[in-house]
């Protein structure tokens, strides 16, 4: 599956993140041409690894990405109405149960 919104650098960023990986995952059976079917069949600990991996690639990318001033403003916005009560808050976990019941 491709993701027709994916940023022009997500090339490097996937390199940088498969460098990662590999370097973090070097007792693991993991390789550079390891295909999804070949990842579903690694157990449970060496997933979890290349999970973890993955996650403090992402919180770094989160904790340096700008936020431009439209999303700021329309994050405000947002916060606003739940502080002043105008807009119902529902808990994710319930609404994924929820999703397609009456």
């Amino acid at each position: 599956m491709h993701n027709k919104l994916a940023h022009p650098n997500v090339r490097v960023q996937k390199l940088k993140l498969h460098s990662f990986v590999l370097a973090n995952t070097a007792d693991m059976n993991y390789n550079s041409s390891m295909n999804i079917s070949e990842l579903r069949s690694l157990p449970p600990h060496e997933k979890l690894r290349i999970m973890e991996a993955i996650w403090e690639d992402f919180d770094e990318h989160l904790k340096t990405a700008e936020v431009t001033p439209v999303v700021q403003r329309l994050l405000d916005e947002r916060m606003e109405r739940i502080r002043n009560k105008t807009v119902e808050v529902h808990d994710w976990d319930k609404v994924k149960l929820s999703i397609g019941r009456p």
